[in-house]
């Protein structure tokens, strides 16, 4: 399960390997999150350094974090921009994340590499 959690956020998918979205069996599923939650609040500072390409991909990644909201995700941390200048956003975490709402199905990052991920 560390493994997993890891794989996350490692790089903040700046090499293509962070996971977005993860599979996990029902017994362990509730602490998955909660470790999840907890490791994107320590992954907070490092955001300042992953910067999203433009103001325009910054937009289309709170677009995608409304629409898991409004498809009926559950934000568990997040969601929002980070500080006031720059294009940053908070590592982000929704569950409940069913395979046909459009977090699940599509990339979401923008040169900050992968800051939401679905469970």
């Amino acid at each position: 399960m560390n493994l997993a959690a890891r794989g996350v956020f490692t790089e903040f998918g700046q090499r293509y390997k962070s996971s977005t979205r993860v599979f996990i069996d029902a017994g362990v599923y509730d602490e998955f999150v909660q470790m999840i939650a907890r490791l994107a609040g320590r992954c907070r500072e490092e955001c300042e350094k992953r910067q999203q390409i433009d103001g325009t991909q910054l937009e289309k990644i709170l677009e995608y974090i409304e629409l898991g909201k409004k498809e009926g995700a559950q934000l568990v941390c997040g969601g929002k921009q980070h500080g006031k200048q720059g294009f940053y956003v908070e590592p982000t975490v929704f569950a409940n994340v069913r395979d046909e709402m459009k977090i699940a199905q599509e990339e979401v990052g923008g040169g900050g590499g992968r800051n939401i991920v679905g469970l």
